[in-house]
């Protein structure tokens, strides 16, 4: 995976992956609820397990193209890890519980 003129590789054991991992503490919690932020099409797994899935605006084309019809992703307007900060100042200023 390449951003920018930087390239990314990622390396883990056959079956090890974010979903993978979402999956095993989810059966250890009932009721598990989960939000999830994620800016690749290695997080599409794990981003498909979350009730709500939040995405950065500056996410490569492949990954937009994957998640575009998914009812439980939201584009955030901010780029990179900013969009956990607007994510968690809205639900501050909203003062509501989050439904998932």
């Amino acid at each position: 995976m390449s951003h920018g003129t930087t390239t990314f590789v990622d390396i883990t054991n056959s079956g090890v992956n974010k979903a993978s991992s979402l999956q095993k503490i989810a059966r250890l919690e009932e009721g598990f609820k989960l939000v999830g932020f994620g800016s690749g099409c290695n997080d599409l797994g794990f981003l498909s397990l979350c009730g709500m899935a939040i995405v950065p605006c500056n996410i490569d084309k492949l990954t937009r193209e994957v998640l575009k019809d998914l009812p439980h992703i939201k584009m955030s307007r901010c780029a990179h890890a900013d969009c956990i900060l607007e994510f968690l100042e809205q639900l501050a200023k909203n003062h509501s519980h989050l439904k998932v």
